[in-house]
C-alpha cells in the first residue's frame, strides 16, 4: 500500500514479508517508525520528509515481545510507552530507568527501540545499557537473515551498518543476574553544547563477592567507553570495596576517557569519575 502527498511517496506495508520486499524496491526509501527524532532534530520550522517515506507501524511482527528463560526479545518497532507499561521487574532495571529518562509520555507513544538503536551519527541513550545486556539485532532484507552485536551495529563515526535494503527487526537481550544496577544521564545526546553523559552499571553480588561487574560511558561522541580490563580486575573482590580498589576505578576511568579524547578537568570527565565512584560505593 502507498501514498502520495507534496511529492513525498508514502509506502505502509502490512507485514514483514511485504515490508521486506518494498525496501527491495526502494533501498533508497526513509524508514518511519515513531518519527521523533525527525522532529527534535529537524532544523527548519516545518517537518520535512524524504520522497520516499516506508512507514513501519502496521507491520504486526515488529510490534511483538517475547520472553523465554534465556532471553527477552523486542521487536523493533515495540514502542517504549509499551515496554514501560511491562513494569519495572518484567526486564532489567536499569534499562527501565533508561527508557523512562527519554521524555514524557508523548515521547514513550511514539519512540520505539529500534528507532533509538538505529540513528546514524551518534549513539542515543539506549546503546550502552543494551550494549551491557548483551543485545543482539536481528537484520533482514529480501536476500537473508544476519545477526550483530550492539557493540558491531555502528562504525568509528557512529553510521550505522545498516546495508541497502536491510532493516532492524528484533533486539534479543539477555537479562542476566544482575542484583545492582544503575543508570544515570546528563545533557542531550545530541547537542554537545550540553555536555552530555550517559552512565550505565551492573553487577552481581554472590555472598558479598563481586562475581561480575560492567560498566559502560557515552558522550556526544559515538564511542562506548568500556574497560574491560577494569571489570576483570574488580571481579572476585569483597565489597564493600577496599580504598585500593576505588583508586584503582577513578584510575581505569581516567585512562579510558583520555583514550577517547575526553578531556581531563572536563564536565564530562568529572562526571564519569564521580559515578564510577558512586556504583563502586554501592556495592555493598
Amino acid at each position: 500500500m502507498s501514498a502520495t502527498s507534496d511529492r513525498v511517496q508514502i509506502l505502509a506495508p502490512t507485514n514483514l514479508s511485504e515490508l521486506l520486499q518494498t525496501l527491495k524496491m526502494h533501498p533508497d526509501a526513509e524508514l518511519y517508525a515513531g518519527g521523533t527524532h525527525i522532529l527534535t532534530t529537524r532544523g527548519t520550522a516545518y517537518l520535512r520528509l524524504p520522497e520516499k517515506v516506508v512507514t513501519l507501524h502496521k507491520v504486526e511482527e515488529l510490534n511483538r515481545v517475547t520472553r523465554t528463560e534465556k532471553y527477552i526479545e523486542f521487536g523493533a518497532g515495540v514502542t517504549l510507552r509499551r515496554i514501560v507499561e511491562l513494569g519495572p521487574k518484567a526486564f532489567p532495571e536499569a534499562l527501565y530507568s533508561a527508557i523512562r529518562s527519554l521524555g514524557p509520555p508523548g515521547i514513550e507513544n511514539l519512540a520505539t527501540i529500534g528507532g533509538n538503536v538505529c540513528v546514524s551519527g551518534r549513539l542515543m541513550t539506549l546503546v550502552p545499557i543494551l550494549y551491557l545486556l548483551e543485545c543482539r539485532l536481528e537484520l533482514r532484507s529480501a536476500s537473508g537473515t544476519r545477526w550483530v552485536r550492539i557493540g558491531q551495529f555502528h562504525d568509528a563515526e557512529g553510521n550505522t551498518r545498516l546495508q541497502p535494503g536491510e532493516v532492524l527487526t528484533r533486539l534479543r537481550i539477555s537479562p542476566g543476574n544482575w542484583n545492582r544496577q544503575a543508570f544515570k544521564s546528563f545533557g542531550t545526546i545530541y547537542l554537545p553544547e550540553t555536555n552530555p553523559l550517559v552512565f550505565c552499571g551492573l553487577a552481581h553480588l554472590d555472598n558479598s563477592v563481586l562475581a561480575d561487574f560492567r560498566f559502560a560511558i557515552t558522550t556526544h561522541r559515538p564511542r562506548i567507553v568500556r574497560d574491560r580490563a577494569l571489570e576483570a580486575e574488580l571481579v572476585g573482590r569483597k565489597v564493600p570495596l577496599a580504598k585500593r580498589d576505588h583508586e584503582v576505578i577513578e584510575a581505569g576511568i581516567a585512562g579510558v576517557m583520555q583514550e577517547q579524547q575526553i578531556p581531563r578537568g572536563s564536565i564530562q570527565h568529572r562526571r564519569a569519575i564521580r559515578l564510577s565512584e558512586w556504583f563502586a560505593q554501592e556495592l555493598r
